[in-house]
């Protein structure tokens, strides 16, 4: 009887341990885009903003000709303008040209179809703004944070300031991100507000919100063991040092892991790791 207790107790430890070290059923694939356009195809660039421009447009009949919007305590009326689909959202996107007699000075916007939430807004220049006194960093993040809370809760988020655009120039505005936190990563639900050095919001943009708290039980299920280990395994290059640096969802809506591989001290490739 002993025996059989002595059984069952490490067969129990057994399991627990399996499932700790995340040997419990799930696959993971190492995955490396072929070329620029599957990898921009497939991993919509989470460090770049303002890409929703670039997105392939189609007209939609079944949106509204006209909607109106509320906006830090102000209604903006837009005109449809043209739609187009979301990857990773497998939802369609409305856009609108706003009227442009407005106090906040807001040009576009953006719906999600299926809820009509707000995904983008842009504006144009600030009048009285060249008269205005300069903000320190410190100033600037304070004010993005406290616009950026209207758009989402920034309790689990991670500050970002983003200096480069993917040609490597340098912004001249202030841009800052709030992306949600998973198991100490980032994800790439975010919400991204970028000010002029005066102050004047230029655009705020939240290109995949709420998709992380969907998929929260996928992550915090991912194993960061078993996924260096695929990194290690698949990689025909020198390691020096691996990194994770975001959790997302590519085109298909397929979780991944995007990583940082470093083969030198200032030297990174960049890898992903799917969980099946």
């Amino acid at each position: 009887m002993r025996r059989c207790v002595i059984r069952v107790f490490l067969c129990l430890m057994i399991a627990v341990l399996l499932v700790l070290s995340g040997c419990s059923g799930r696959k993971y694939s190492f995955y490396t885009p072929s070329s620029k356009e599957e990898r921009a195809r497939l991993f919509p660039n989470p460090t770049a903003p303002r890409k929703e421009s670039e997105q392939k447009s189609f007209s939609d009949s079944e949106a509204p000709s006209g909607k109106t919007i509320s906006f830090q305590g102000l209604q903006v009326y837009g005109i449809y303008y043209s739609s187009y689909q979301k990857d990773g959202l497998e939802t369609v996107v409305h856009r609108y040209v706003a009227d442009r007699v407005n106090d906040l000075m807001l040009t576009w916007f953006s719906v999600r179809k299926s809820d009509e939430q707000l995904l983008y807004a842009e504006f144009g220049s600030v009048s009285g703004e060249e008269a205005a006194a300069e903000m320190s960093e410190a100033e600037a993040e304070e004010k993005a944070k406290k616009i950026g809370s209207e758009w989402m809760s920034l309790d689990e988020s991670r500050t970002t300031r983003v200096l480069f655009n993917e040609n490597g120039e340098r912004y001249s505005w202030y841009i800052f991100r709030f992306a949600r936190i998973v198991n100490d990563i980032e994800t790439t639900d975010y919400v991204e507000v970028a000010l002029t050095e005066k102050g004047a919001l230029r655009y705020i943009s939240s290109p995949n919100p709420g998709w992380s708290e969907k998929r929260a039980a996928d992550m915090k299920a991912f194993s960061l063991a078993k996924a260096e280990e695929e990194v290690r395994k698949n990689c025909d290059f020198p390691i020096l040092r691996i990194v994770p640096s975001r959790f997302g969802i590519d085109a298909d809506d397929r979780l991944y892991l995007e990583y940082s591989v470093f083969t030198s001290s200032d030297v990174a490739r960049v890898v992903y790791v799917y969980m099946e």
